[in-house]
């Protein structure tokens, strides 16, 4: 059985008003009729007003795996339910993906309580196989850290997300993070970056109050947020840095700040002007340790770093920047200081990265294998491995997939990838305006801020020419990169264990399998980023009798919004809150095996319970 949910139309068709005015034209003729010729009273039977109007599926027949349109529009309806479970009246349709021939049944009930019922049925036609997917629930796994994902925002564009308390804080950036903080297991980390030019300013007083606002308020969601703060280390002033740590130590409270990173990328030092051509990691290593040492006397003993901040595979005159020995022998020598590993994913070469590129097999796998080598150092010398600035840009820096559908099934599938591969926490990166001008397309929403905010910030990028101001905070856009932010947590939630998963399939379809260390329940994602190959997913997993089915959905890979989750979305939405009555379709397995439809640039969600 289907659980369907639907979310109200806000397009209006002519067909209501031709039905409605049918009904008067028989209402009418009937009266007269009634008085004329039989001269009935007044106070005679009328006839019962048409409740459900239209109620149809588009298209009528499918191939398991593809999706199918239930509209219906209900007039004057006090309960509405599709398939049992409450459904919206008006002009209203939902998405169903069924894996047989299925009927749906819409029932309405009247104000005065006379109740309709319709039904209509999509016929499927078997279709392939898509994928096999194999798990055992015996299996054990490791369980996701605590505070796994976070947000990466430079200084300035923080300032203008969080709001100036003293003009008004962003309800809508706060609503944003709290959608993500729902079901995690630790601090949700920001990470507020130094101006990637190169800022030799200490932060004024409206970015430390707009930390120490944020941090407040969000304590009461999940476990609130940590921040990462950025030192800079460009200029080779470590009193500059000092400053800098200074004026944060004093404005935020002790538990807000999780690490200080000192120094961004020195493996650009040179390539941006601030190093000889011969600076190398030795001379790096030489400078932490004198910039550790001034920072101690700011922070004490408590100091905590995130170190070294390179892309692996970097280059410099004398070869690579920071090979995997040399790392290590950095957190031996300042083992006390470094509490974390941080790097940066490597860039792609492509010169446009396309939605068909970036769904490309490797694109998730590229990252892990590069920071392989890394992530064990990290384990031998028992220290948590940070990925910082996750976004497309390990395709292409000219990512023109980064604002479309393929970039959330890309993140979705690489968070999986990166999580299994070891690594403790990773900040997606997520600005507001770009540096060249206009909103930025690899940011994860888009938010009109009061003009006054504008004028207080450090901002340095132009604003866009349109919808970048608004008399309050108003959302603009959800960027489809947040839906995979969204699917990663639930499907991770209260640090779940992750399973081994064992796929066969010869398209481009990944399965991942989580359990919930609290309920037991067991949630699988499975992501199919192959644009055309569509079809039914058979799952072993024996010892369960039923489960749920959310998906994350959109027209295709190419498309920038309609985008659905759960069948919620946040087109829309000004404030922050998805639009839409959440969907999921209940479905029973048979001695342990289940069959799915999966349609083609889409996932979903299957949580699974005995």
């Amino acid at each position: 059985m289907h659980r369907m949910i639907a979310r109200p139309r806000r397009d209006a068709s002519t067909s209501g008003d031709i039905g409605s005015a049918g009904a008067i034209i028989r209402w009418v003729g009937c009266a007269l009729l009634c008085l004329g010729l039989l001269g009935c009273a007044t106070g005679g039977n009328q006839p019962e007003p048409e409740i459900i109007r239209s109620f149809v599926a588009e298209p009528a027949t499918i191939t398991a795996g593809q999706s199918a349109t239930l509209k219906w529009h209900v007039n004057d309806a006090r309960e509405v339910s599709l398939g049992g479970l409450p459904a919206p009246a008006g002009w209203s349709e939902t998405s169903v993906s069924p894996i047989r021939t299925t009927t749906y049944r819409l029932t309405a009930v009247a104000g005065a309580g006379q109740t309709a019922t319709r039904e209509v049925t999509v016929t499927v036609d078997e279709g392939p196989i898509l994928a096999k997917v194999a798990i055992d629930p015996q299996a054990s796994g490791p369980t996701l850290p605590g505070g796994f994902l976070g947000l990466s925002h430079s200084a300035a564009q923080a300032q203008l997300l969080m709001g100036d308390p003293s003009i008004g804080a962003n309800p809508v950036y706060r609503q944003l993070l709290a959608n993500l903080m729902r079901d995690s297991a630790g601090p949700l980390s920001l990470r507020i970056a130094r101006d990637g030019t190169g800022d030799a300013s200490v932060p004024d007083r409206s970015l430390t109050t707009a930390l120490a606002s944020l941090h407040q308020e969000m304590s009461g969601i999940g476990e609130g947020v940590q921040y990462i703060l950025g030192l800079d280390m460009k200029q080779g002033v470590p009193g500059l840095a000092r400053m800098q740590a200074q004026t944060y130590t004093q404005n935020l409270p002790a538990q807000a700040i999780h690490a200080f990173e000192l120094g961004s990328r020195p493996d650009l030092f040179v390539e941006q002007g601030h190093r000889q051509t011969d600076y190398d990691f030795a001379e790096y290593f030489a400078e932490y340790q004198l910039y550790a040492e001034q920072l101690q006397e700011v922070a004490g003993s408590s100091l905590v770093t995130t170190a070294p901040s390179t892309a692996p595979g970097s280059e410099s005159a004398q070869g690579e920047f920071a090979e995997p020995a040399q790392v290590e022998h950095m957190l031996m020598s300042a083992f006390d200081v470094i509490g974390e590993v941080s790097q940066y994913p490597v860039s792609g070469t492509e010169a446009a990265c396309e939605p068909a590129h970036l769904l490309q097999p490797a694109m998730s796998t590229r990252a892990v294998e590069q920071l392989h080598p890394y992530l064990q150092v990290a384990r031998r010398a028992a220290k948590p491995y940070r990925l910082i600035e996750v976004d497309t840009a390990i395709c292409g820096e000219d990512a023109a997939a980064s604002d479309t559908f393929a970039a959330a099934l890309w993140l979705a599938d690489a968070l999986f990838e990166q999580a299994y591969a070891g690594v403790s926490a990773v900040n997606v990166q997520s600005n507001l305006w770009a540096a060249e001008g206009g909103w930025d397309p690899q940011g994860l929403f888009h938010v009109a801020i009061p003009a006054q905010q504008y004028k207080v910030s450090a901002a340095r990028a132009a604003p866009p020419a349109e919808d970048a101001f608004s008399t309050e905070y108003s959302l603009r856009r959800v960027l489809p990169q947040y839906y995979a932010l969204l699917f990663f947590a639930e499907a991770t939630a209260r640090q779940a264990e992750l399973l081994p998963v064992s796929v066969a399939s010869d398209d481009n379809v990944k399965a991942w399998a989580t359990r919930d260390r609290q309920t037991g329940r067991i949630t699988i994602a499975l992501i199919n980023k192959d644009r055309q190959a569509f079809g039914r997913v058979r799952l072993e997993m024996p010892g369960y009798t039923r489960g749920e089915v959310k998906r994350l959905t959109a027209a295709t890979i190419e498309t920038r919004d309609q985008i659905r989750f759960g069948g919620q979305t946040f087109d829309g939405s000004t404030d922050g809150v998805p639009l839409g009555v959440e969907q999921r379709e209940r479905v029973e397995l048979t001695d342990g095996v289940l069959e799915v439809a999966l349609d083609a640039g889409s996932a979903m969600l299957l949580r699974l319970g005995r």
